[in-house]
Formats: C-alpha cells, sequence, structure tokens
C-alpha cells in the first residue's frame, strides 16, 4: 500500500511545518489492500478527497467516489506519501523519486524499503523527510543518523488491538479444530 496527502494549493502553505485542518487535503493511495480500503474508510470521515494507485482499477473503491491514478501522477500530486507494502516489494525508483519531487514526506511502514537505496539517499539530501518505523523498513542503517530521517525502531502492527485480534484468532483457530474432532 502506498497513499499520500496533497495539499490544496490555494489553502495553505506547502510543507512549512504550519498546522493545516486534515480536510483541506487530498488523500492518494498505491495499491488498495486490506489496509488500503479500511485506511480509505478512516479517512473518509475527515472528508478528503481520495485517490489510490493499484495493480489495477477497483469497482468498489470507484463505487465510493475514490479516484484510481497511474503511480507517476500520485507521486508528483502528493506532499505526503505513505508506504505499506509487503517484503521485499521495491516500488520507488530514480523515476519515482523524480516525480515524487522536494519539499515532501515519505513514510515507510512496511517490512523492509519501498525504494532502491541510491535514488532515496539523493532525494533524502534534498529538502525532504522520511519517517519510518522499524530499521528494517529503513534499510540501511547509516540512514538512522541522517538529519531527515526519524525511526521509532518499533513496528507500528505492534499495537494492543493487534495482540487482541491475534489472540481472537488463535483461539477462534483452537475452537474450529477441536469442534472438528
Amino acid at each position: 500500500l502506498l497513499y499520500g496527502y496533497r495539499c490544496h494549493r490555494s489553502h495553505c502553505p506547502h510543507y512549512k511545518g504550519l498546522q493545516r485542518f486534515v480536510g483541506t487535503h487530498i488523500l492518494q493511495y498505491a495499491n488498495n489492500g486490506r489496509y488500503g480500503r479500511r485506511q480509505h474508510h478512516t479517512d473518509d470521515k475527515y472528508y478528503v478527497d481520495i485517490a489510490y494507485f493499484a495493480r489495477s482499477a477497483k469497482p468498489e473503491a470507484e463505487a465510493k467516489g475514490y479516484r484510481f491514478l497511474p503511480l507517476q501522477d500520485l507521486l508528483a500530486q502528493s506532499d505526503v506519501v505513505f508506504c505499506c507494502l509487503n517484503k521485499n516489494t521495491v516500488l520507488l525508483h530514480e523515476a519515482e523519486f523524480a516525480a515524487l519531487g522536494s519539499r515532501k514526506i515519505l513514510f515507510n511502514t512496511g517490512l523492509s524499503p519501498a525504494w532502491d537505496e541510491a535514488p532515496f539517499a539523493a532525494w533524502l539530501n534534498a529538502d525532504n523527510r522520511c519517517f519510518c518505523d522499524t530499521l528494517g523498513a529503513l534499510g540501511n542503517p547509516s540512514f538512522l543518523q541522517h538529519p531527515h530521517v526519524r525511526c521509532m525502531n518499533v513496528s507500528t502492527g505492534r499495537t494492543s488491538q493487534a495482540f487482541v485480534r491475534l489472540s481472537e484468532k488463535v483461539l477462534a483457530n483452537i475452537s474450529s479444530a477441536l469442534t472438528a474432532l
């Protein structure tokens, strides 16, 4: 999953650390997997316009008014991009970072970097920022010291709610197995 926010240029300055009402942003997604659909539903409550990128357009997303965008367009139109891709899925190469441009924010909560290292490093050295949850998502440990990187080094998936859901799933599987006996 990859998604991003775009500031309406007429309502707010472009990425200058000023607080902005979330309703003045367009939210854009790349991939429309389970997490993306859940995020779409959440963001819809904040009255944001939503666009997404996936391997193909999703009729259920289109029915809700979400717009499908090609990856290059999504990157060019976004101020903030979130990567939540499957492990070892690299979506951002030199051309994608060129489309993304500068003065942008990139989040990665995937299990591995969503980018090629060299173009990411060059992009990061421009006036850009990267936030990630783990070193696995960041990739090279040398990036931990970069002034434009913030890494929590704690998985965003390790929440109390995730542990409850996992426990419920385990108990349901045990119950199902015992019932089958």
